[in-house]
């Protein structure tokens, strides 16, 4: 799973079992391709609008988690008796299984995560070779080393998705997922659907990041933290999240101050939302509204409006005059006008559908409320109605 850019026509890669877990009675619409740069990808055989369901699957593999105290998606170290409980499932029905290790690409053991995940690697062929699956040493490690590097991480474990395994990633994506039955394996499948307009060709893509505005360094890192690959999608974002109004030695000490005040705001949050102690959680909150207050003050003429510094500081102080209504009354307007601000430099990069931009017309939707501004309210929920249609959900889910 990586991101590259390609100009070139993919070709069509035909391998019938990779629909074995595509959800029955759910169209599907769209079709492996395999390209010199990206690899292999899915692409569309019929156009599409948003909230059209592009495809929909169940898992193929399942490593669960371990005990309490252990991750069973550990980067470093997969616990021996996470290997032991996916055993059961790799020895089920041999035709699932075949489809499978079809579907995997050769062993690499020049990729960077092998090396990171060999001991687990080593120790996870043994338990499974114990539990009878009928695998050479190397096939065992193909698939577990693909169950961890294109997997994702759900209530159930590590879960193998066949074609989601295969939507490459985007900054600026295409679909978005959405998941279903996560509490009982026999009902989890993912739906994916589109977030545009998509016509027959066009590429389905996914972000595998959250919060796509942070620079592209950022961005990077995490991709290579958490799928060893880096390649980022330019937004327009990277244009002014991190930007500067002018520079200067004036602006590196108004920054300076910034920084500092950024600093003790997000500890302060941090305390107040950790704290079990409701009145110390509020001092710690209050403490955090101030911070933010003068991070926006000196922000002025330094940064650009929406930097990231600047969002970041009008979306929780915004959350903190919701949250502490009793401590600030009447701000409810002041927090509605936060909103706003965040959601245009969002709306400019998130697209409805995404769950960050529908937390934030969530908000609004609280703060003009609370408020008493009925236009805004109905304005604010028609838009997080829309995002929750894209996503196959209802207004209030």
């Amino acid at each position: 799973m990586a991101m590259t850019s390609d100009a070139a026509e993919p070709e069509l890669y035909e391998e019938p079992a990779l629909r074995i877990n595509i959800v029955k009675d759910v169209p599907c619409i769209c079709e492996v391709r395999r390209s010199s740069a990206k690899g292999r990808g899915l692409y569309m055989t019929q156009s599409a609008h948003p909230g059209d369901v592009i495809y929909s699957e169940k898992p193929a593999v399942v490593i669960p988690k371990a005990g309490d105290n252990e991750s069973g998606c550990d980067r470093a170290k997969q616990p021996k008796d996470s290997w032991r409980s996916a055993a059961a499932l790799a020895t089920g029905p041999q035709p699932q299984l075949e489809a499978v290790m079809a579907f995997l690409e050769p062993l690499d053991t020049e990729h960077p995560a092998y090396e990171v995940f060999r001991d687990s690697l080593n120790e996870g062929v043994i338990w499974l070779q114990e539990a009878g699956v009928r695998l050479d040493p190397a096939s065992l490690k193909k698939l577990m080393l693909s169950t961890l590097l294109n997997g994702w991480g759900g209530d159930q474990g590590k879960l193998l998705f066949i074609w989601l395994s295969m939507t490459n990633h985007s900054c600026d994506p295409s679909a978005v997922m959405v998941t279903e039955g996560q509490s009982d394996p026999a009902l989890l499948k993912v739906e994916v659907r589109a977030l545009v307009d998509l016509k027959e060709g066009d590429e389905v893509t996914l972000c595998y990041i959250h919060d796509v505005m942070l620079p592209p360094k950022e961005r990077a890192a995490h991709l290579m933290k958490g799928w060893f690959f880096s390649n980022v999608t330019p937004l327009a974002s990277d244009e002014f999240i991190n930007a500067y109004v002018k520079e200067g030695p004036d602006t590196d000490a108004a920054v300076a101050n910034i920084i500092e005040a950024n600093g003790f705001a997000m500890k302060a949050w941090d305390l107040g939302h950790s704290s079990q102690d409701p009145v110390a959680a509020s001092r710690h909150l209050k403490n955090a509204l101030g911070a933010y207050q003068l991070v926006l003050k000196s922000a002025s003429g330094v940064l650009h409006s929406e930097h990231g510094w600047v969002l970041n500081a009008q979306r929780r102080m915004a959350s903190i005059l919701l949250r502490e209504q009793e401590q600030f009354p009447g701000t409810a307007g002041v927090a509605l006008k936060l909103c706003s601000a965040v959601a245009a430099g969002e709306e400019k990069i998130y697209r409805l559908g995404r769950v960050r931009l529908t937390e934030t017309h969530s908000m609004a939707v609280e703060a003009a409320e609370l408020s008493g501004d009925r236009l805004a309210a109905d304005m604010w929920k028609a838009k997080v109605a829309q995002g929750k249609a894209i996503r196959g959900m209802r207004y209030g889910q």
